[in-house]
């Protein structure tokens, strides 16, 4: 019956984009993930399904890294404190390279960052300012080359580099309608070469309210993944739609590649699903659930699962690190939003904290490389961010 099912969305989809399928070619294939299915629960280590390796951060007062990995290139690891308009460079060895600032009034500086990509390839820095509405390239020293205008009445949430001419960004805009959230962009002056369609059957509201136990509320947007690397080209998902596509950027066409259910639009308790990393042999998916949001609550329950394509079973996975087992099955990786140089899909890193990795060390609760790094760690230095690289 399942069968079937997906049969009737591929092909209502084609009619939809007003394409079909070539004489001969086969449908590609749809996984169904169940989010009222109780998967089974593994604990494995990260070792089992990635090749791990650590990166000790070189440390220079001027080059203090902050928060999460922004991207990470064959050669390259980018950091960014947007609060700050810092860009900070270092090399695939963590040997300090750059520290950028460019945060000004002129029309060569940003006004403030949203989010940095990196071309390693050709060698720039794209800077997205919402508050100018505007793209601001930069080669790797820092040196201004153009200045990409958002397209009309879009705000662009994210975006990634897609190949050596183009650019795909993700905006949601209610006044601009539900559909066509994603738009191919030349990396050149920013103008729009396509837009894709999403189809939704409505918009699902993205806020999260909050109330503790002195009754009060905070509110905050709801996190949100629309781009996601694969080893073919890309995920592409729109929180309103209960499919998420496979986006070729050979044909700039998009394919099923995900379908969730029960559907986002029926669920009394909304359960949001994303991916966070894509290799030829898994998916790591996240799952939160949007649980008595008008009630007193702590939290957004989340769980993470791994999809095994040789096995073709999904399972939650509570993950651990074989060089530091003491930690327990609570791994949580990050994935890239962007390639930064090809190949560099399936990758998940995690900053790794100077001062419990000798905490851990004085304690013999590490083993390997990781021991022997953080031998030599001081207190004080830069994180070491570890890397998986999935099979």
């Amino acid at each position: 019956m399942k069968t079937h099912y997906l049969l009737f969305l591929y092909c209502s989809f084609l009619i939809l984009c007003g394409c079909s399928t070539k004489k001969g070619e086969t449908v590609p294939e749809i996984l169904i993930f169940d989010l009222t299915q109780k998967y089974p629960v593994k604990e494995i280590y990260l070792q089992d399904i990635a090749e791990v390796s650590y990166i000790p951060l070189e440390t220079r007062d001027d080059m203090l890294w902050k928060g999460p990995v922004s991207g990470l290139g064959e050669d390259l690891i980018l950091n960014v404190e947007a609060m700050k308009g810092d860009i900070l460079l270092f090399d695939g060895r963590g040997k300090a390279i750059r520290h950028i600032k460019r945060q000004g009034g002129s029309a060569e500086e940003y006004s403030g960052i949203i989010s940095v990509v990196c071309d390693e390839q050709q060698k720039e820095l794209f800077v997205k300012s919402n508050s100018m509405k505007k793209i601001l390239v930069y080669d790797l020293e820092g040196n201004y080359k153009r200045t990409l205008a958002f397209i009309p009445e879009r705000i662009y949430r994210s975006f990634a580099i897609l190949d050596a001419n183009h650019l795909i960004a993700f905006s949601k805009e209610h006044e601009a309608g539900l559909n066509n959230n994603f738009f191919i962009l030349s990396k050149e002056d920013g103008r729009l070469v396509k837009a894709l369609t999403i189809p939704a059957e409505k918009e699902i509201p993205e806020i999260l309210m909050q109330t503790d136990a002195n009754n009060n509320t905070s509110i905050a947007t709801i996190a949100s993944y629309p781009i996601t690397p694969t080893s073919n080209g890309l995920f592409v998902q729109d929180l309103s739609s209960d499919t998420i596509f496979s986006f070729d950027p050979a044909t700039l066409s998009l394919h099923p590649a995900i379908v969730r259910t029960p559907s986002i639009h029926v669920m009394e308790s909304e359960i949001f699903l994303y991916t966070l990393i894509d290799s030829p042999g898994y998916t790591y998916f996240m799952t939160m659930e949007r649980a008595n949001h008008n009630t007193q609550h702590s939290g957004y329950p989340r769980k993470y699962y791994i999809h095994d394509k040789k096995k073709g079973e999904i399972y939650e996975a509570l993950i651990a690190n074989k060089d530091h087992p003491a930690s327990g099955h609570s791994l949580i990786l990050s994935g890239q939003r962007s390639k930064m140089s090809p190949g560099t899909n399936g990758i998940g890193f995690k900053t790794l904290d100077p001062m419990e990795l000798l905490d851990a060390y004085e304690s013999n609760q590490l083993q390997g490389r990781l021991k022997e790094i953080a031998k030599e760690l001081d207190e004080e230095d830069n994180p070491v961010i570890m890397v998986a690289k999935f099979r």
